[in-house]
């Protein structure tokens, strides 16, 4: 019996040592630099995509942007080339697939093709069901779910033709909450070293978060404590089934000390920006 677990334990060995061996040999062969790559970035004016796209800059990528509106596209540019990155801005509605189009159709003419694409772009609505309307739904699944297949289908012709590409889908299931979201930089940068080890999926959290620990080891209670959390949430406020953005909101807890870092952030990242609603 214990020969038997002794050449068992061996060959676990064997097999978790040629396991690891076998990933560390596809992670070389996908990895690539991003320097003096052409990479687009959905939503690049603002948060994740604007830090993407800094990121990018710093290592030597070819970046091009979209958002939409004109300011956006014009704030992020002009920071990015004081940074002195190569950079090309155009206003897309990722919603539209004759925009999207055009706005790839220039990225290849001025960076010469398509190597890396980033969908960043998306909008997140939040509120009580019962004051969330079928237009905020349908808004949500036409930029987030939409708008990705419409940039994924305008690259993938030029891709190919290159023989080459990475397409990576961000997706996000909530905003900047203390002791749960993590640093935004990090975020960006695990991004990137994800598409760079060509990893199929990955999840991204902050794994010192004592929420996140506990939704791990104990999901219904702390799903029941998060119930009562969300009592201390900004209400409706009267303005019932209309669109306010998140920092219009406001209860006892926010603005205060807790979202200080997070307002700080977001000013940081262009997202006070004025909007188009």
């Amino acid at each position: 019996m214990r020969r038997f677990m002794k050449d068992l334990l061996i060959m676990g060995a064997i097999g978790a040592s040629a396991l690891w061996t076998a990933q560390q040999v596809v992670r070389r062969r996908r990895w690539f630099e991003y320097s003096g790559r052409s990479v687009i970035v959905t939503g690049g004016s603002r948060g994740l995509g604007l830090l993407i796209a800094r990121e990018l800059i710093a290592v030597g990528a070819r970046v091009a942007i979209c958002a939409r509106t004109t300011e956006d596209v014009h704030a992020a540019v002009e920071e990015l080339r004081i940074d002195g990155g190569q950079v090309f801005g155009m206003v897309c509605d990722v919603r539209n697939r004759d925009a999207v189009q055009s706005f790839v159709d220039s990225t290849v003419a001025q960076h010469g093709g398509v190597d890396v694409l980033f969908n960043v772009a998306g909008v997140m609505k939040v509120g009580p069901l019962d004051e969330m309307t079928e237009e905020d739904f349908r808004e949500a699944m036409e930029i987030n779910c939409w708008g990705s297949l419409h940039t994924m289908l305008a690259v993938l012709s030029v891709m190919r033709e290159r023989g080459w590409g990475r397409i990576v889908n961000v997706a996000s299931i909530g905003g900047s909450t203390p002791l749960i979201s993590m640093n935004a930089e990090g975020a960006a940068r695990q991004i990137l070293r994800a598409c760079q080890n060509g990893d199929g999926e990955v999840y991204i959290s902050n794994v010192l978060s004592p929420v996140v620990w506990a939704t791990r080891l104990a999901p219904t209670l702390t799903g029941e404590i998060l119930a009562l959390v969300n009592r201390l949430l900004p209400t409706p406020g009267g303005i019932g089934q209309n669109t306010a953005f998140g920092d219009e909101s406001q209860s006892a807890l926010s603005p205060s000390i807790l979202t200080a870092l997070s307002q700080k952030a977001a000013a940081r990242n262009n997202e006070l920006r004025p909007r188009r609603a």
